[in-house]
């Protein structure tokens, strides 16, 4: 094999590596609070701007429940449960995911609720992800459910989604992000250093011909 053969395989090796999903975590994100019923739905851990005890209230620059890495696995109303979701009443909230770089997403996964009409909360009718709309097939029963929208092929630093309600209220707990690792990470050390090892090779190879 020649010395340029052996660089291209060791590039293709060190990608196939790296070529695998990888959560990705947003820098802040920007929406509105969430409002109140039985009891409050506010993003209470929100740290950037605007006010989390105000329905309603613009928040930016911060980050908060919706990406504390806390699902919730009972309704709304079940104990414990209450304060790990936050819910827009009569509202299709939009919330724009900011990240510290452009990744190569594959899919967003989103964390709803869905009492089955009690209480007015049902799951959301449609997600909309930067200009794309998506569907959501009919939840069966009345349990907490994932929606994970297939972004492959998406490459950029602000995702931008819109929850589209189905009754009174719509409730959220989680999203969560996948890209792919090569764009998340950068090259090891030490894929760095077998290419240039193999580039020296090469050019070892070289002046051996030469001779």
């Amino acid at each position: 094999m020649s010395s340029k053969s052996l660089i291209l395989a060791g590039s293709l090796s060190l990608a196939s590596m790296g070529a695998q999903a990888a959560t990705v975590t947003p820098t802040s994100y920007d929406t509105v609070n969430g409002n109140t019923g039985t009891y409050t739905y506010w993003d209470d851990t929100y740290n950037g701007t605007g006010s989390t005890t105000t329905s309603g209230s613009a928040l930016s620059g911060g980050t908060g429940d919706l990406t504390d890495g806390v699902i919730a696995t009972g309704n709304w109303f079940a104990p414990g449960e209450t304060g790990k979701y936050v819910g827009w009443l009569n509202t299709d909230p939009t919330i724009t995911f900011n990240f510290a770089q452009a990744y190569d997403f594959t899919a967003v996964t989103f964390h709803f609720d869905d009492s089955n009409g009690s209480g007015g909360v049902s799951q959301p009718s449609l997600v909309n992800v930067n200009g794309s709309g998506f569907t959501i097939p009919t939840n069966p029963g009345s349990a907490p459910f994932s929606f994970t929208v297939d972004l492959t092929g998406t490459k950029t630093d602000t995702l931008t989604t819109q929850l589209f309600r189905s009754n009174s209220w719509v409730f959220l707990s989680e999203v969560t992000f996948e890209a792919d690792a090569v764009s998340a990470v950068p090259l090891p050390a030490a894929g760095g250093m077998l290419l240039v090892g193999l580039v020296g090779f090469g050019a070892l190879r070289g002046r051996q011909a030469k001779g």
